[in-house]
């Protein structure tokens, strides 16, 4: 990590640090509510003038806060928070969940059942009082209510490809982590099938990627023939300040040139959107889709811990996007356009054609 970027990660943990305590040093529902509607209002305010969400007034505030006062117990809070400031935003980075992921499962489960969340209070603090808990026993607690799981996604594979006559088509469903080990191995192998084959165009579809990590990018080194850099700057809604940082995001891996493009649509998040926003401004590949979901500039959103009896997460964005005169630009850096904007589902047959004129094209030049 370079010395810049470790700055930059410092001061967010301060300034986590600094925003934990200011929560925590009050003990009622209506005092810590007040402090977090801050909290949010400037880390939200103006993404939520972009999206015509008028959540931030005073009068709404004011409501807000005497109902807070009613509020009995932590789930309640929760919820409280959850339905007032997190769900008119939008789920993006912004939310709200607790620290034991088995109540997180819970909730999820109650909420597919359709069911209210705060009518199972006594059962949620049941659980978060379980020292021993574990998946047998929390599989016993779905059974004895007679709740119906939602369903797996039935993909087993994250990273998959295929090899058509002169393309090949590699599709990523995400970025994550979790994933960058086995899918780095996926990669070496086909690094040696393009080596020893002739392949033109290279399909990258990252259609509903909902994001992960920027250290995913390196893997696209086999198939740059230059370095990549990735390029970002945004602003700081907590110091009021522009910051900046760049990386290799991609290595030169080949010597070989290739077509490249990018399939994207309204689902890719966070790191998907970050990867088009990188395909666009260096021209890595060219985009075919729709416009992506956003918030892929600035660094990762930062965690508050809500020590509560029942402790919960607050995850929020501390930047703003800009644009290259710095000032502040949801309607023009939040989202990525793609070169060819088509829907989701003709993103590839649009690819194709693109493909076969390019073939005909040089051809006829040839001829």
């Amino acid at each position: 990590m370079d010395i810049h970027l470790k700055k930059l990660k410092e001061k967010r943990r301060c300034l986590s640090k600094k925003l934990e305590d200011e929560i925590a040093s009050f003990s009622s529902y209506e005092e810590k509510f007040v402090v977090i509607y801050k909290i949010i209002r400037k880390s939200q305010s103006k993404f939520a003038e972009y999206i015509g969400v008028n959540v931030f007034n005073d009068d709404n505030f004011e409501r807000l806060k005497n109902e807070s006062q009613k509020i009995k117990n932590d789930i309640a809070f929760y919820e409280f928070i959850r339905e007032n400031l997190i769900k008119p935003l939008g789920f993006g980075h912004l939310g709200i969940r607790f620290e034991n992921d088995y109540i997180n499962k819970f909730i999820s489960i109650l909420r597919y059942n359709e069911l209210c969340v705060t009518d199972f209070y006594e059962k949620i603090e049941e659980l978060s009082l379980m020292t021993d808990l574990n998946d047998e026993k929390f599989q016993n607690c779905i059974n004895s209510l007679n709740l119906i799981l939602p369903k797996k996604n039935l993909f087993k594979e994250n990273l998959t490809t295929y090899f058509l006559e002169n393309t090949v088509i590699i599709k990523i469903r995400s970025f994550s982590s979790v994933y960058l080990k086995e899918d780095s191995q996926k990669f070496k192998k086909l690094e040696k099938i393009l080596e020893e084959n002739n392949y033109k165009n290279i399909i990258i579809d990252i259609r509903d990627n909902d994001g992960g990590t920027d250290d995913y990018f390196k893997l696209f080194s086999i198939i740059s023939n230059v370095n990549v850099k990735h390029k970002l700057k945004w602003f700081n809604l907590f110091n009021e300040k522009e910051e900046k940082n760049s990386f290799n995001a991609i290595f030169k891996g080949t010597d070989k040139i290739y077509n490249r493009f990018l399939l994207v649509n309204n689902r890719c998040f966070s790191g998907a959107d970050s990867f088009a926003r990188l395909c666009k401004k260096s021209g890595f590949a060219k985009i075919i889709g729709e416009k992506t979901r956003g918030e892929g500039y600035g660094l990762t959103p930062i965690i508050l811990n809500i020590n509560l009896k029942i402790p919960l997460m607050l995850r929020i964005t501390v930047e703003a996007p800009i644009n290259e005169i710095g000032k502040m630009d949801y309607e023009n850096e939040y989202l990525v356009t793609p070169d060819i904007v088509c829907l989701s589902d003709e993103a590839l047959d649009t690819t194709f054609d693109i493909i076969k004129k390019n073939e005909v094209k040089n051809s006829s030049y040839k001829s």
